[in-house]
């Protein structure tokens, strides 16, 4: 996820989360949304795809929840490469590729769990 400009704050989490999902989601370089007839995503809607799911219903309904783009339910979902290289620490980035089929990250997995609560009624 894009580090946000300010901090997470109790009173406005849900408010904050939700523009944080808004942003990450529109941002073309991480996902490009509809293009060529696909849905084209971040690879991390494949790897964690059963929590939109659990979430919204499907991915197309969480994306369309977030983005409010017009995404039909025939489209196609197309996941576009991840870029490791976003891990990168001063020019010396490396992925042994281990753990491929299912990547581990701190920040990505609270960022997830945290969206995905934001549709679970308490």
């Amino acid at each position: 996820p894009d580090l946000p400009f300010e901090a997470f704050e109790g009173a406005r989490l849900s408010e904050q989360l939700n523009a944080a999902t808004k942003r990450w989601l529109t941002n073309p370089t991480k996902n490009p949304g509809l293009a060529g007839g696909a849905l084209k995503l971040s690879q991390i809607f494949k790897w964690y795809g059963v929590d939109f799911v659990n979430a919204e219903g499907s991915v197309k309904a969480f994306v369309k929840k977030h983005t409010g783009w017009q995404v039909a339910d025939g489209v196609s979902l197309d996941f576009i490469p991840y870029d490791w290289n976003l891990n990168e620490l001063n020019g010396k980035a490396s992925w042994s590729g281990a753990v491929e089929a299912a990547p581990f990250s701190h920040g990505l997995c609270i960022f997830v769990a945290a969206v995905a609560m934001l549709s679970v009624p308490l």
